[in-house]
């Protein structure tokens, strides 16, 4: 409602006043409806006044303390890269804002404003569409953590710390400060996904409550996890792969090893699986195997008799297959049956 509407309203409402004071029979019909009109306009009157958001006038300090706040964020940007950068840029606010900002309610707002504005144009087209309320840094804190994750479980972020490159050439201090960047977003997701699993459990409870505060007995779970999946990655990573969309649910190495067990079971005690190629010959004994035996029974091909070297001839233990019905096979391991040779043909194809 705009000003002009207010003073018209209140002009109303007096000239209204003035004419009920000076009828001379209050139970008239006339006035019964300048009363009912009356009574109707003022409650528009303090309905409207409400509504009208009063900025208060800062204080000295206060605005010594915004203008503080916001040098500080001056060199602060943010692109919405990654969630490193995400965790670097809330932690850096997270420090202005308790230097300056935490205990004056009153510039919270003005604080989250000063934070917009240090936002790429893409950042801040997508938080104006946003369902949820973004008024103060604590609110719109969440909405970044929730809207830029980058898709990495909290497991393969604290792997990832664990395993940040060193570079000889720039240091040990810069190595160090590496890590502690990668950790920072790594604590963050841990204590964000700590909260989340209780939530799960205690189904009545917020986010924020703090029955869901994480304690150091789930952090270390987490840095469990991260180990065993850190050796697997080295040990098996095949499986390791294979388990990439299970990460964003495990916390626990306990979990990690269960499922570990479950994918190599499925391929062998090995984790991973051996194949003997033998391919199907001429004359359609394609699905035969072969096995040591007398004549007349199946029987494994007699490899110098391709070569046109066997001299033992119905009383060698194995088939004479000749080479032009025999196709060439694959031989990735050499059976426990058969005896050595003079000329050794293993990992080669027989000769056509």
């Amino acid at each position: 409602m705009s000003v002009a509407t207010l003073d018209w309203l209140k002009s109303y409402v007096k000239e209204l006043d003035e004419e009920i004071n000076a009828a001379p029979d209050k139970n008239e019909s006339s006035v019964k409806e300048k009363i009912a009109t009356r009574k109707k306009l003022k409650e528009k009157l303090v309905s409207a006044i409400d509504s009208i958001k009063v900025e208060k006038e800062m204080s000295r300090d206060q605005a010594t303390a915004l203008k503080s706040a916001e040098n500080a964020l001056i060199d602060v940007n943010y692109s919405g890269h990654d969630f490193e950068e995400t965790s670097n840029f809330t932690a850096r606010v997270n420090q202005v804002y308790d230097i300056y900002i935490r205990n004056d309610s009153d510039l919270e707002e003005s604080f989250a404003a000063k934070v917009k504005q240090r936002f790429k144009p893409i950042i801040y087209s997508r938080l104006k569409d946003a369902s949820v309320s973004t008024k103060t840094w604590k609110e719109l804190q969440v909405w970044l953590n929730k809207e830029y994750d980058s898709g990495l479980s909290t497991t393969q972020l604290l792997t990832r710390a664990m395993e940040t490159p060193f570079d000889s050439d720039a240091g040990w201090k810069k190595y160090s400060q590496s890590i502690s960047d990668r950790m920072e977003a790594a604590k963050h997701s841990i204590l964000s996904q700590i909260r989340k699993t209780k939530m799960e459990k205690y189904k009545t409870t917020k986010l924020e409550d703090k029955k869901n505060e994480p304690v150091a007995e789930d952090i270390f779970s987490f840095v469990c996890a991260s180990i065993v999946a850190g050796r697997l990655k080295v040990e098996k990573p095949e499986i390791h792969s294979m388990m990439a969309n299970e990460w964003a649910k495990i916390s626990d190495g306990a979990t990690v090893a269960t499922k570990i067990e479950f994918l190599q079971a499925q391929t062998n005690k090995e984790g991973g699986s051996v194949f003997f190629a033998q391919k199907s010959n001429k004359n359609g004994n394609g699905n035969k195997t072969w096995t040591n035996g007398g004549r007349g029974k199946s029987r494994k091909p007699c490899w110098n008799f391709a070569k046109g070297k066997c001299k033992r001839g119905d009383d060698c233990g194995f088939q004479h297959v000749k080479a032009e019905n025999q196709e060439s096979k694959v031989h990735v391991a050499k059976d426990p049956d058969l005896p050595d040779e003079p000329v050794s043909t293993l990992f080669h194809s027989v000769l056509m």
